[in-house]
């Protein structure tokens, strides 16, 4: 087996999986709501993700 040199490992190890940051989203309608008018979002629709018992709501700007 070879011995890999300190400064190429270090390169080969990457922290993190390197993914673009997906929407933020919320169980209820009335928390959606409050992040939006906290974030001073004030033309928004909710657009549930999920059909079912467990909702998750995702808030798209207009």
């Amino acid at each position: 087996m070879s011995i890999i040199p300190q400064k190429k490992r270090k390169r080969l190890h990457t922290r993190g999986r390197n993914r673009s940051p997906r929407p933020k989203t919320f169980q209820s309608e009335k928390a959606a709501q409050a992040y939006a008018e906290a974030q001073g979002i004030r033309a928004y629709s909710l657009v549930f993700l999920k059909d079912g018992t467990r909702k998750k709501i995702r808030i798209v700007p207009k």
